[in-house]
C-alpha cells in the first residue's frame, strides 16, 4: 500500500514539474508577442479586455491554442526518466517556441507581406484575426508532428517544421 501512495506522489510531481515547464514555455511566448505588438504599437491584453477587441481576440487564442498542441508533441513520447524527460521537454518546447517566433515574422513578412497585421488587429479586423489564429494551430500542428516519434532528432524536428511552413507557404 505504501508503495501505490509514493508512485502516486511521484507521478504528481513529475505532472506538476512538467505543467510548471509548459504554463512557463507558453508564458514566454506570449510575453514575446506581447513585446513584438507594443513596439507596434497594440497592446492585445488592453484590446482584448478593455475594447472587446474580437481580431485581437483571436490572434491571442490562436497562439494559446497552437502552442498547446505544439507541446503535445514534446511530451506524447514514452518516458525516460524524471530528469530526461525534463530536460527533453524544456529543450523541445524551448524548440517549439522558436519555432513559433519563426513562423510569426515568416507569416508576418512572407505570407501576409501586403498587409499590416499589428494596424489591422488594432483596427479589430476579424478576417486577420482569423488568418492570424489559423497560422498558429497550423503553426502548432506542424510543430507537433514534427516532434513526435520516438528516433528523430532536432535536426529531423527542424527540417520537418521548415518543410511544413514552406509547404504553407505555397498553400496560402
Amino acid at each position: 500500500r505504501m508503495d501505490m501512495i509514493t508512485e502516486f506522489g511521484i507521478m504528481a510531481a513529475s505532472g506538476a514539474a512538467f505543467m510548471l515547464i509548459m504554463y512557463t514555455l507558453i508564458y514566454g511566448n506570449k510575453r514575446w508577442c506581447d513585446y513584438w505588438s507594443k513596439r507596434r504599437g497594440l497592446c492585445i491584453d488592453h484590446a482584448i479586455e478593455e475594447e472587446s477587441n474580437l481580431a485581437a481576440g483571436l490572434q491571442r487564442s490562436g497562439l494559446y491554442a497552437g502552442l498547446a498542441i505544439g507541446m503535445y508533441g514534446v511530451i506524447s513520447g514514452p518516458s525516460a526518466g524524471f530528469v530526461k524527460d525534463v530536460l527533453s521537454i524544456l529543450g523541445y518546447g524551448a524548440l517549439v517556441s522558436l519555432f513559433f517566433l519563426g513562423a510569426r515574422v515568416f507569416n508576418h513578412n512572407v505570407i501576409l507581406r501586403y498587409v499590416d497585421n499589428t494596424t489591422e488587429l488594432r483596427r479589430n479586423n476579424v478576417a486577420v484575426g482569423w488568418v492570424e489564429f489559423g497560422s498558429y494551430i497550423a503553426t502548432g500542428i506542424m510543430a507537433m508532428s514534427s516532434m513526435m516519434g520516438e528516433t528523430g532528432n532536432v535536426l529531423s524536428s527542424t527540417g520537418f517544421f521548415v518543410i511544413g511552413q514552406l509547404l504553407l507557404l505555397l498553400i496560402a
